[in-house]
């Protein structure tokens, strides 16, 4: 998995030199728990980043199944904790 970090970790950067910003839509569920794990380790401009989700599960955003609340505390945590987040709830 650390080969997928680092590749995205590099695109995230390439938006960042071409437009001093970067988006990074995502999905939920357990796969990529442990990707977004090895990013929010990783020192970037996360203040430049914005983080949002394709799709979420109709429960409060507080809920366990809570896609938005999974990102919360597996990505925009660490390092990443200053990225701008983009509920779709």
């Amino acid at each position: 998995m650390e080969n997928i970090s680092h590749t995205i970790f590099n695109e995230l950067e390439k938006g960042l030199c071409e437009n001093a910003q970067s988006t990074f839509i995502v999905s939920g569920g357990s796969s990529p728990v442990q990707i977004f794990r090895e990013l929010s380790a990783m020192q970037t401009r996360w203040s430049n980043i914005t983080i949002s989700l394709v799709d979420d599960r109709v429960v409060n955003v507080n809920h366990d199944d809570s896609n938005e609340k999974l990102v919360n505390e597996t990505l925009i945590t660490d390092k990443a904790k200053d990225a701008n987040y983009i509920s779709i709830c």
